[in-house]
């Protein structure tokens, strides 16, 4: 809000962000089942994820995980 943005807007946007996040994480677990390495599993699903959002918003910066997940690769 000390930005500019609505404080109705500030909540929508805070309300979408833990919905969708729920949501994104379930989705995952309920496709998991008989996984042998869960964890890397979803690890993987989160860089895609990352690289995914990046692609969408189009941006000319690469964040902290984009970077990081470059460096392992």
């Amino acid at each position: 809000m000390e930005m500019g943005v609505a404080a109705e807007n500030g909540r929508r946007l805070q309300r979408a962000l833990y919905v969708h996040s729920v949501g994104l994480n379930q989705l995952f677990r309920d496709n998991l089942h008989g996984c042998t390495d869960r964890t890397k599993v979803l690890g993987y699903l989160w860089i895609v994820y990352q690289h995914l959002l990046e692609n969408v918003c189009k941006s000319e910066y690469k964040t902290l995980v984009y970077e990081l997940t470059e460096s392992l690769q």
